[in-house]
């Protein structure tokens, strides 16, 4: 089993269902890449039922499955998956407005290719974290709602494809006091 031209585990000499057949693992020695294989065999059906590969690198993953009846065979079947990581993250997070209960804030949108929509994250120190998803390469605005008065809220924006990329830088917001229908 592959990632690339990184070898993740090979099985070798498994002919019988009787034998565990759990192969090597190789694992890259800058730990700079770590895998995990999960795979469950079928032997009556001689398919693979379930399986996952996950990588911590961010930019396109390309997976590669490769089976084969036999170590020798010439009936192979090889399936190649591309997963979209965008590589970089948005930038120039900046607030566009805010109120008591309310921050509106923008940044720069990536190029359409590398972006199918934004992810914003919203905390303070009492919340778990809320997520805002902007769908659309090109929306780069969204306004956050339902906020304390007189909060400090950390948000980040990253950009996503059919994984999310990166974080942007953080910026911390302070909400303003309401008093009477006057802002303080």
């Amino acid at each position: 089993m592959s990632i690339g031209s990184t070898t993740l585990a090979t099985y070798t000499r498994c002919y019988d269902s009787s034998r565990n057949c759990n192969g090597t693992l190789l694992v890259s020695s800058t730990n700079t890449v770590r895998y995990t294989v999960s795979v469950t065999w079928d032997w009556d059906r001689r398919t693979i039922s379930s399986g996952s590969i996950s990588q911590t690198t961010t930019g396109d993953q390309m997976y590669q499955c490769r089976v084969a009846d036999h170590p020798s065979s010439n009936e192979i079947r090889i399936r190649n998956v591309t997963i979209k990581v965008p590589y970089t993250a948005p930038s120039s997070l900046t607030v566009i407005n805010k109120t008591a209960t309310i921050i509106t804030v923008s940044w720069t949108p990536l190029d359409s290719s590398d972006a199918d929509g934004y992810v914003v994250n919203v905390a303070n120190d009492t919340d778990t974290v809320r997520t805002v998803q902007v769908e659309g390469s090109s929306n780069n605005i969204t306004t956050l709602n339902g906020l304390s008065p007189l909060t400090t809220y950390i948000i980040t924006v990253r950009v996503y494809q059919q994984l999310v990329g990166p974080a942007s830088t953080t910026i911390s917001v302070f909400t303003h006091c309401q008093q009477n229908g006057i802002l303080i």
